[in-house]
């Protein structure tokens, strides 16, 4: 992997293999610039944790792409746990997320709708005369995307140093917090890619009975300072 390659994560529902695949072949030539690397829920290993391997490489990208159909838009996990980070994470500035019609679905009033589709004019990519031209639309789409991010790179490397010396204070806060709950048992190191603290955050997100993804977001974050609040003042 090229240092300067910008991660690319593929969001789809199974039954958009088939486009996954060709789309991942038009994109070779991305990745023989050694301007993207990608990854998809197919690379994960026989008897690793698939859940974990999907976050952890999702929290890591710089290019979302969601492959719409009406199977993506009916999948609870692209549409609740995929798409759900990925914007969240695309509002905060640490990726870019870039919509790619597959084929006709009602997605104009989806979360992702704001966005700049793909193909051009959001035409689905089953709809076109020409397949090729429509992945080639794609390609171009994310081939600006990722220049764009690259030409700020400077700019990005700063914001993302930054965003780290911070993420790793928040998380060595949240180990504590944890810890002194007697649910948490691993180092305070502030590695946020730990899964004992991702089963440990996942427990106490249980416990108060919110989204139980072992994430460390800002939901997550509220209960805690809330909980840290609701001791100080009964002790």
């Amino acid at each position: 992997m090229n240092q300067n390659s910008l991660r690319l994560f593929m969001s789809y529902a199974h039954k958009d293999d088939e486009i996954r695949k060709e789309l991942t072949a038009h994109l070779s030539p991305l990745r023989h610039q050694g301007l993207i690397v990608e990854w998809n829920d197919r690379l994960i290993s026989p008897g690793a944790d698939w859940e974990i391997e999907i976050s952890v490489n999702l929290e890591r990208s710089d290019l979302v792409i969601l492959l719409i159909s009406a199977d993506f838009l009916n999948s609870y996990y692209c549409m609740g746990v995929e798409l759900k980070r990925a914007l969240s994470q695309h509002t905060s500035g640490l990726n870019r997320v870039g919509p790619v019609i597959a084929r006709p679905s009602l997605w104009q009033n989806m979360p992702f709708s704001k966005l700049q589709v793909l193909p051009r004019e959001g035409l689905p990519i089953t709809k076109w005369s020409d397949r090729d031209s429509a992945y080639l639309s794609v390609v171009e789409g994310i081939e600006l995307a990722a220049q764009e991010l690259l030409a700020n790179s400077k700019n990005l490397v700063n914001e993302w140093l930054s965003s780290l010396l911070l993420r790793r204070k928040v998380v060595r806060f949240v180990q504590t917090f944890l810890r002194n709950k007697g649910i948490y048992e691993g180092p305070v190191d502030g590695e946020p890619a730990n899964i004992k603290l991702r089963e440990s955050v996942r427990i106490f997100q249980q416990s108060i009975s919110i989204d139980a993804d072992g994430l460390i977001g800002p939901q997550t974050l509220r209960a805690i300072i809330n909980k840290m609040d609701a001791d100080e003042y009964t002790s």
